[in-house]
């Protein structure tokens, strides 16, 4: 500090290339991140011309529930959380927080699904590709189940097809078709009884093809005999028939596995199964399948993932929630990841940011323009943690360090901007460390947190850091881009009603009852057991 001066900084400095705020719980991070966002916003809004409306954005990923009052008559604060039971006396400005499963890409349902590269990958890459190709259909068409499936046994004989000759007349690959053919013919006779008119017929000449080629090919024992490309494009011949009713059937173009593109869980699950079954998959698929349907029925993670209907929310209505939309006066989305269960915390982070960073990717490519928004990340090292670069596993911790890192990376290309806030910046990814330009430090006692920001900082700028173990609370030491002589500053001191929920326990107050505090365990064991539904 320097006579007690006044320190401004320019927004574009701080926003614009990534800024990192460290220091020890205490220390006054929290209060640091609320004050840049408020001061920031205050006097944005102090040079607005009049009738003009603010056109930021901040995302707040607050996994300690610290930031819900926070920004009050600041911006648009929309406010997102889990939300286990309709109660009536719930706070009507908090929104259900929804990362719907079919927004995820083949990478993140992997990663929670545990899936193995040989078998399961693949499997459900395919089923990804498929679903989402059937999703976009008209949900209530009654051919919708049956074109899919014509879809999947088409896709299924083109590769048997591609395989060539020499795979489809030796063991295994004259089995494998054999079997799909059977397998195809029962599963269509299943759909006879659910429709009518033009489309059973087509169905009907489908099967009648199938039954000419094992009719000439008749299984012996255990065996099929030798297939040749003729039978396979006799099928096909069929398949193509049926276009003029079930339309063209094309299942790689459009949606990849990656797609944004609706389809519910329970489409997911059924043609994950049957396709298992179509490639003799399902000894290797029994525990994929178990540790996803109760992902997937479990109702603490339904609240969040499920959608019933393409109507229930779009991607294009999801953007508008949580990055911002036109009718804003500034915007700025809460997301408290509080009540998330631990078991999908990572990957609906690795979500949230990927589609966040893609978003603007696309904006940029579309308009030619940048869109300016700022993700705010509290207790980085939760979400951004150093992993190992050796192995191939995919795990959501990884993933969601990886997204992050790509943020670091390229987000300011895209007008893109972190802020992390942690107490451990040791624990932190060096990649994403590394892309930050400007540095608030406040007190850091451990000595390795202290040797990771030395190695961040020039060599002539040591003796200043030295300052960081006994900096008091509030004190804090501003370096980087946006400071390019390094100083002590004092933050100011925010309103009690704009702080985040992350002061001090005043033990000795309650203690002595200076402040009251009632138990009431019956309510939170009610709400924790969730009594109340049943």
């Amino acid at each position: 500090m320097t006579a007690n001066a006044p320190v401004f900084i320019n927004p574009d400095r701080i926003f614009g290339r990534h800024i990192a705020v460290l220091g020890n719980t205490g220390s006054g991070k929290s209060c640091s991140v609320a004050g840049l966002i408020r001061w920031t916003l205050e006097e944005a809004r102090n040079e607005l011309p009049k009738e003009k409306k603010l056109n930021s954005r901040f995302i707040v990923l607050d996994p300690n529930g610290e930031y819900c009052g926070t920004f009050e008559g600041l911006a648009n604060v929309r406010r997102f959380q889990v939300i286990f039971n309709d109660n009536p006396d719930s706070d009507t400005t908090i929104s259900q927080l929804k990362v719907p499963s079919w927004m995820w890409n083949s990478y993140e349902w992997s990663s929670i699904a545990q899936a193995s590269g040989k078998t399961q990958r693949p499997l459900l890459r395919k089923t990804l590709r498929e679903i989402r190709y059937g999703g976009r259909l008209d949900e209530n068409d009654s051919l919708i189940t049956p074109r899919r499936f014509i879809i999947s046994i088409l896709v299924t004989l083109r590769n048997f097809e591609r395989q060539g000759i020499n795979a489809i007349a030796n063991w295994p690959g004259k089995n494998n078709l054999g079997e799909t053919f059977q397998s195809s013919k029962d599963s269509l006779a299943s759909f006879l009884d659910k429709i009518d008119g033009e489309p059973k017929d087509k169905i009907k000449a489908i099967m009648a093809s199938i039954d000419s080629v094992l009719t000439k090919r008749p299984k012996s024992g255990n065996n099929y005999p030798a297939f040749n490309l003729t039978d396979i494009q006799e099928v096909v011949s069929a398949i193509e028939a049926s276009q003029s009713v079930f339309g063209e059937l094309i299942s790689y173009q459009g949606p990849d596995e990656d797609s944004p593109v609706f389809f519910t869980n329970e489409d997911f699950l059924s043609h994950i199964e049957r396709l298992s079954q179509e490639n003799n998959a399902q000894q290797f698929m029994d525990f994929f399948m178990m540790r996803v349907r109760s992902i997937l029925t479990d109702s603490r993670i339904a609240s969040v993932i499920e959608t019933k209907t393409k109507e229930e929310i779009t991607l294009e209505a999801w953007l508008n929630q949580y990055i911002g939309s036109n009718e804003d006066d500034g915007s700025i989305s809460i997301i408290d990841l509080s009540l998330l269960p631990s078991e999908i915390l990572f990957v609906i982070v690795s979500v949230l940011s990927r589609i966040i960073f893609e978003a603007h990717q696309r904006y940029r490519r579309k308009t030619g323009k940048i869109l300016p928004t700022t993700l705010v990340v509290e207790e980085a090292h939760n979400f951004i943690k150093r992993y190992d670069g050796d192995t191939d596993e995919i795990t959501a911790n990884r993933l969601c360090s990886q997204s992050f890192e790509k943020i670091a990376k390229e987000g300011r290309k895209f007008g893109l901007g972190l802020l992390i806030s942690s107490q451990r910046p040791s624990e932190l990814s060096q990649t994403v460390l590394s892309q930050c330009n400007t540095f608030l430090l406040h007190r850091l006692v451990n000595d390795k947190d202290q040797e990771m920001v030395k190695k961040l900082v020039p060599d002539n700028l040591g003796s200043i850091l030295n300052e960081l173990p006994i900096l008091p609370t509030k004190k804090a030491i501003l370096l980087g881009w946006a400071a390019p002589i390094p100083v002590i500053v004092e933050m100011n001191t925010l309103e009690e009603k704009d702080r985040p929920k992350s002061k001090d326990p005043e033990f000795w107050d309650v203690w002595t009852k200076k402040e009251e505090r009632d138990i009431d365990w019956k309510s939170i064991s009610d709400e924790w057991q969730k009594e109340d539904n049943i």
